[in-house]
């Protein structure tokens, strides 16, 4: 299975950590330019985290159903194929309900 990670934003991190992001502000107009990035970049990393947390949920789900699944058919083509429209169900569910939300 694909190891999905989410991603951080520079200001997620502890300052001075060894192999951390390095963080330079910059001086004048440019600052509030910079700092007002930082925080769209934070946003962003954080709906990206939520997101992440949200389709291990999915795939834990979908693992657990695979298991009791097989050992009541022994069919794994058949529960691929209804692996996927369950998948598809939930896709659609969760657009449905982001167009809601927006």
């Amino acid at each position: 299975m694909f190891i999905r990670e989410p991603i951080y934003s520079a200001t997620q991190f502890p300052p001075g950590r060894p192999g951390g992001p390095l963080v330079f502000n910059a001086f004048g107009p440019l600052n509030g330019i910079q700092q007002e990035l930082h925080w769209r970049l934070f946003d962003f990393c954080r709906v990206h985290q939520i997101v992440y947390k949200e389709i291990a949920l999915v795939d834990a789900k979908l693992d657990s159903i695979g298991v009791e699944s097989i050992k009541f058919t022994g069919d794994l083509e058949a529960f691929e194929e209804y692996q996927k429209s369950k998948l598809m169900c939930a896709v659609m569910d969760k657009d449905i309900e982001n167009k809601r939300v927006v």
